[in-house]
């Protein structure tokens, strides 16, 4: 319950004595609104496929659903919009994280965008403002994913391109 405390001792009798009074309070639980903290990286080129990580406190990314959350990445709220594809949401000491994969698209502006996530708990998207950065690309027109991997594994490498003509 919430309210003030005193402090009691027992005696030797096992009688109860108070030796002060409202010397503790226990306040109500305020819930925190829902907030991301960071994502990492935090930069990429237009063009380049990443993998993400997006960390949050008193967020609900569908960590307990088969569900994730989506993500969204846009310039001015709202603007040149692009979307991410989540992939698990779970617990860890630094708060919820979700992880996914990023296609960042080659004709995006460059700049800084702002990151949205949808809450489960308030059914609303909760933004990090300026949280990604897009820096030019290459321009070949041809990417791969992965682009990294360590000596003597197996992989599958996924290949795109920006015109039909590329391949």
């Amino acid at each position: 319950d919430i309210g003030w405390y005193d402090l009691q001792k027992r005696d030797c009798n096992y009688n109860w004595q108070n030796i002060s009074y409202n010397v503790f309070e226990v306040l109500p639980d305020v819930a925190q609104p829902p907030q991301i903290t960071s994502i990492n990286p935090s930069s990429g080129n237009q063009g380049e496929i990443l993998q993400v990580n997006i960390t949050g406190t008193d967020v609900d990314f569908g960590q307990y659903t088969t569900t994730n959350s989506n993500f969204r990445f846009s310039q001015w709220s709202g603007t040149n919009m692009f979307y991410g594809q989540s992939q698990n949401a779970y617990q860890t000491t630094q708060g919820t994280q979700l992880s996914g994969y990023v296609s960042i698209p080659s004709n995006v502006p460059t700049g800084q965008y702002d990151l949205e996530v949808f809450d489960y708990n308030t059914q609303n998207w909760v933004m990090m403002p300026n949280a990604f950065n897009i820096v030019q690309g290459n321009s070949v027109g041809i990417y791969i994913f992965p682009t990294s991997a360590e000596q003597g594994d197996y992989l599958s490498v996924n290949v795109y391109g920006d015109n039909q003509s590329d391949f």
